[in-house]
């Protein structure tokens, strides 16, 4: 299973959660019966057991993929670097 994070962007926090695994959704798996939604991987491993929704107990035929959660990494830079690229980006447009 995942290890837990302990710190949490403000993305992270509002995430959908997964009923099975309890942490926040990466890729979707959405049942077609009831449409809940749990992480792909989790749903898939369930559905080997058992085609009912482990929230509702409805029966469900099918799960669909419906997106993938994107990280991006934030960058951080000193103020003397944002102070060169701008002095480079001002000298780039004097070019121009």
């Amino acid at each position: 299973m995942k290890e837990p994070q302990q710190r949490q962007t403000r993305f992270q926090s509002k995430a959908e959660q997964c009923g099975i695994c309890y942490y926040a959704i990466e890729q979707q798996g959405q049942l077609d019966s009831c449409n809940h939604s749990f992480c792909l991987t989790c749903i898939q491993k369930w559905s080997n057991i058992e085609n009912t929704c482990p929230l509702c107990k409805q029966k469900f035929t099918q799960i669909e993929q419906k997106w993938k959660r994107v990280f991006y990494k934030s960058l951080k830079i000193s103020k003397q670097k944002c102070k060169e690229n701008k002095l480079k980006f001002l000298l780039y447009l004097e070019f121009l």
